[in-house]
């Protein structure tokens, strides 16, 4: 697991990283960072981590939209790919409609680094420009709102093999290995389209011609290999399926394949088949074997696996990490946590892809939960346990909101920290509010809904399945959680008052919003135990200062708060109990912080209303605050005390009330 630290680490790393400008050497020394800090095992999806590399491009999130004179439906990639020289040669068609009143141009985005020769629009020459990684192409007349457009381009691309995104010249064990990875913006780095996730193509093809000693893998289902007569091979992939420009990818190889087979119904069956590199095909089967378990699983929670016409599957590539490529994941490595968090992607991320990168969230938080429930449903509640006990200590390291208001930092859409952790952490409260049934539907309500399914979706496109489902309104929850920042603090005081044969037992919930904190409406669970029995009540918590009240048939001994750990909080339970005879009582706390310098905070408990008055006084007895007396009520009380005019020392603070008093020392350090 990867801690905030080490994320921080590697990004100021990368930076010195990126000044090495030998591709081999530079992906060397990552590997080699990597396995010395966490031996790879922090970020199920370190490769799109890592695409960072693009982030100084970015500098103002409006260059992210696209063209939106334009609907694409459909993409057609042929590529050449040569390895002596290392080029990539393409034929790229895009069918599109016009979504204007009218337009006499349309811009695309295509790299600095590709060399366009030559651009048709239904099959008549452009004029075309190309600068600041962009091609703006004058169209042959003036085309209305409806009508159809196919624009053909015709370019080269030649890449040093940095390692790091885009498209890819590398190699294993001494032999090459070409491969892509475009999330979130590299796409365009290795052939031209409409770089937005929010305008998915109907369908695509893309026919690969490489050396015959290789295998070309892409997306969707497998049309013809043909072997040409120049020592080239010529593979022809079809996607029948909506997909996001940048999860069309290309893996070429000489891999090992294996194939199983995923029977989703009686009389059905898919094909899944994994290319792997042959040195690590016999390492990497017994992970990759349990891809059919998975299958079922998600295919239970989720609702059937969304590509069933075409197939399943991964290639190897050469990152550490994964990436989730419609039909056919990129695979670094084969373990369970990666291999289940890939698949997951296939529902949140592919079928439904986010509209923009802030919501990156709903891809990312989604297919680390999904690693959650397979351990659930294959190693039970206390793995599962464990691995969201794991994911809340990373979270908690998470600065800002879990939706990415900065999208031109690429660091900032792919911290693990927020939009893995975090976002995993956030699902796995939810379900404790909903309950299971109505959770699970949520998510098939959010999947299969009109636009987000094979469409894309937002967080508020999620919130409204969680509505219309639940019958609830949980903008509370979704304002606090995705849009707020930070995690609650909460102060729980608790007391019993005896009456007759039961007991009254009192909640006082304090969250602490000193320092910026925001407030979290929630609702809380409490489990209150005795020596023969126990209940577990709901709270719900929409203030600072809270007090409820609880009866009970038991002698309650004790409370414990949010008994499942279902919140990413911090929270101290304290018992402000005196005998029960004793429905007067109180409880003077230590104040916090001490020692302290500006400022600290006294608080105080009350059993029943009564009159208080709070005294703070120097060692030698000298009054310097007199607070009331007032009238209070029954629970918690917190009052900030500023020392502003007095020297360092000891001081005394003292609480008089109708049944007593008491005194307790702080200190005061300039």
């Amino acid at each position: 697991m990867m801690k905030s630290t080490y994320h921080h680490f590697f990004s100021i790393f990368i930076s010195q990283v990126k000044k090495v400008k030998t591709g081999f050497i530079q992906a060397f020394i990552l590997r080699v960072i990597l396995y010395l800090i966490v031996g790879y095992p922090f970020s199920p999806v370190f490769a799109q981590d890592a695409a960072m590399q693009h982030a100084i491009r970015f500098q103002n999130s409006s260059v992210l939209q696209g063209d939106s004179t334009i609907d694409v439906t459909y993409y057609g990639l042929n590529l050449t790919i040569s390895l002596h020289p290392e080029l990539l040669t393409g034929i790229i068609t895009m069918n599109a409609t016009i979504a204007v009143n009218s337009t006499h141009s349309i811009s695309l985005e295509a790299s600095n680094t590709l060399h366009i020769d030559s651009v048709t629009c239904n099959n008549i020459n452009t004029v075309f420009s190309h600068a600041s990684d962009k091609i703006t192409i004058q169209l042959p007349r003036l085309f209305s709102r409806g009508e159809k457009i196919t624009i053909v381009s015709y370019y080269q691309v030649s890449h040093s093999g940095t390692g790091m995104g885009s498209l890819t010249f590398g190699s294993h064990d001494g032999r090459p290995s070409i491969y892509s990875l475009s999330e979130p913006y590299g796409t365009k780095d290795w052939w031209i389209c409409k770089d937005t996730p929010s305008d998915k193509a109907d369908s695509a093809d893309i026919i690969l011609t490489a050396p015959a000693i290789l295998t070309a893998v892409s997306n969707g289902k497998l049309q013809s290999v043909v072997i040409n007569n120049n020592g080239t091979k010529t593979t022809h992939w079809h996607v029948s399926y909506p997909i996001a420009q940048y999860l069309i990818s290309v893996a070429v190889s000489d891999f090992s394949e294996y194939t199983q087979y995923f029977k989703y119904s009686p009389a059905d069956s898919m094909e899944v088949t994994h290319y792997i590199y042959p040195e690590n095909f016999s390492d990497a089967l017994p992970a990759v074997v349990k891809t059919i378990d998975m299958l079922k699983i998600f295919s239970s929670l989720f609702g059937p696996y969304p590509f069933l016409r075409e197939k399943y599957g991964h290639a190897q590539f050469g990152w550490g990490g994964g990436m989730e490529h419609q039909t056919v994941s990129s695979m670094g490595r084969f373990t369970e946590s990666l291999i289940s968090h890939e698949l997951a992607h296939q529902w949140f991320g592919d079928m439904v892809t986010n509209n923009n990168w802030q919501d990156i969230w709903l891809h990312e938080g989604f297919a680390t939960y999904g690693e959650a429930l397979y351990i659930e449903n294959t190693s039970g509640t206390e793995a599962y346990s464990r691995f969201i006990d794991e994911k809340m200590s990373t979270a908690k390291g998470a600065i800002g909101s879990v939706y990415v208001n900065d999208i031109s930092n690429i660091s900032n859409i792919f911290n693990y920290s927020r939009s893995y952790a975090k976002g995993c952490v956030i699902l796995h409260t939810l379900r404790s509010i909903l309950g299971d049934s109505i959770f699970f539907t949520s998510l098939k309500t959010y999947l299969n809904a009109p636009g987000n399914r094979y469409g894309t979706a937002t967080t508020e496109n999620f919130l409204s399945a969680v509505n219309s489902t639940s019958k609830q309104n949980l903008r509370y929850f979704f304002d606090a959680w995705i849009y707020g920042s930070g995690f609650p603090f909460y102060e729980i005081y608790w007391d019993k008052i005896k009456n007759n044969s039961n007991y009254t037992v009192n909640i006082s919930v304090y969250q602490n919003t000193l320092h910026g904190n925001q407030l979290f409406v929630m609702p809380l669970k409490v489990r209150i135990f005795g020596n023969a029995a126990d209940t577990t009540v709901t709270i719900f918590n929409n203030a600072v200062n809270q007090s409820f009240t609880v009866n009970c048939s038991f002698l309650p001994l004790g409370i414990v708060f949010d008994p499942d750990n279902s919140i990413l909080k911090s929270a101290t339970v304290f018992n402000a109990d005196t005998p029960v005879n004793s429905p007067s009582g109180f409880t003077l706390y230590q104040n916090y912080p001490n020692p302290f310098n500006s400022g600290t905070t006294i608080s105080f408990y009350l059993k029943a209303p009564q009159t208080v008055s709070i005294e703070v006084f120097r060692a030698d007895g000298s009054l310097v605050k007199l607070i009331g007396p007032a009238g209070y009520t029954r629970g918690l009380h917190k009052f900030s005390f500023d020392s502003a005019g007095l020297s360092s020392g000891i001081y005394f603070y003292k609480i008089k009330t109708e049944n007593g008093s008491s005194v307790k020392k702080m200190i005061l350090l300039r």
